[in-house]
């Protein structure tokens, strides 16, 4: 939604005055208390607060139907790039009728660096034994 004007400052924060001042006051409650009592409480590891803001955000982003749509749409996009990119992945050490092995690459590229050198003495390129060239 584009609006012509902005909304003014005041008026924000005369919607989130109260849950300001609330959550301002747990803050500060649960600060004094971990000082006061930090010799008591046991060492957390970071993972665990990390795993929580991470799921509570996931949940209120849910809250939302439009954004859960999102989500399952960009989730269902991934997936399919993800399955056709590895439909379309090759091993380059199987050896099909189609395929020039790496090493006869290799080779053609060596050739072509000497030739750009100058060098008379090249090598002759790799010539197919029956079906492959190796």
């Amino acid at each position: 939604m584009i609006l012509d004007k902005r909304i003014p400052l005041k008026y924000i924060f005369n919607l989130i005055k109260h849950n300001l001042l609330f959550v301002l006051l747990i803050s500060l409650i649960t600060n004094y208390l971990a000082r006061a009592f930090s010799s008591l409480l046991p060492d957390m590891p970071l993972s665990i607060p990390a795993f929580l803001g991470t799921a509570i955000s996931v949940l209120l982003s849910f809250k939302m139907s439009q954004s859960y749509d999102r989500w399952w749409e960009a989730r269902k996009a991934s997936f399919y790039l993800i399955e056709k990119s590895a439909y379309h992945l090759q091993d380059p050490f199987r050896n099909r009728p189609s395929d020039v092995s790496v090493s006869a690459i290799a080779r053609t590229i060596e050739i072509n660096i000497r030739q750009l050198q100058g060098e008379q003495e090249v090598p002759e390129t790799a010539k197919p034994t029956e079906f492959y060239i190796l």
